[in-house]
Parts: structure tokens; sequence; C-alpha cells
């Protein structure tokens, strides 16, 4: 039996990683469900049930620049389709996300019961650097989320970002 987490600060990560595949997977209020959960990706009941057995299978990342990446990416987090990579061989393998580009995916409902548009404005800014602006209705931000995204296409297609 393996160590619990408190005890053994190297197992510290790897449950905090397996938890984070847990939480993608199956938590709607969780920001990535979308690319995960939200498109069906699911995790072997082993895995889910037991640490033990999700350590047997996976084992520790050969060093700690390492993440566990699905090799197929439509695939579920199960022995047959999971590998230890560094981020930049993450990155090869990601879903080209359809979904990100729709208006609507731009607008939120805020705590004060206004929604908001809140978007890159260019590729390749930094994350601070966001658009935000409120709006009383859904059809009046997602109107807006749509001319922002139009507007960011043109940008990119002009070569102007």
């Amino acid at each position: 039996m393996i160590d619990m987490p408190y005890k053994n600060p190297n197992l510290k990560s790897l449950c905090a990683r397996r938890l984070g595949m847990i939480r993608r997977c199956t938590d709607p209020t969780h920001p990535s469900y979308p690319r995960y959960g939200g498109r069906g990706i699911t995790i072997c009941r082993r895995w889910l049930n037991s640490f033990d057995d999700y350590v047997e299978d996976v084992g520790f990342p050969p060093s700690l620049d390492m993440y566990l990446d699905r090799i197929d990416n439509d695939g579920n987090y199960e022995p047959s389709n999971v590998r230890w990579v560094t981020s930049k061989e993450s990155a090869s393998n990601r879903c080209l996300r359809p979904y990100k580009n729709k208006a609507e995916d731009y607008v939120k409902l805020t705590p004060a019961g206004k929604f908001a548009v809140r978007m890159r404005l260019r590729p390749g800014e930094k994350p601070g650097a966001r658009y935000y602006k409120t709006f009383n209705t859904f059809d009046e931000a997602l109107e807006h989320s749509q001319e922002l995204l139009y507007e960011r296409e043109m940008h990119r297609q002009l070569g102007l970002n």
C-alpha cells in the first residue's frame, strides 16, 4: 500500500494531478470541464476508486516537469491511453478546440446578475490584457461577443495581430 500524500511529500504532486484529472472530467463547475468531461472524456473506474491502482498503472513521472497525457486526445483516461510527456510534447497533442470560438463561451453570468463578455482581443496578448464589459441581458452580451470575434478574425486575416 502506498503512503498517503501527507506522509510522503513526493506523492503530493501525483495526488494533486489525479484529483485535477478527476475534477476536469466529472465536475461541471470546473473551468476545464468543457474540454474534458464536457467532450465525453472519462476516467477508468479503477483510477476513480483507488489512488493505489492509479499509481500502480501510471507510475511516477520520470521528472517533475512531465505530465500525464492522453495518447488519443479524444480517448479516455485509461492505462492503454496515457503516457508521461513534457509540456511541449503535451501541447502538440491538443485538439483544435473549435468550441473555443463560439461567442457564447465568452459570456458569463456575474455575481451581480449581469452578463459579462471577457476575452483576449488578440491572440498572444498577456493574460491580464483582456477585454471585459457587462450587459443587462444575455442576448446583448452574445451579440457583442459575436462582433468582437468577427473583429478579431478580421485582424488575424489582415495580419494586424
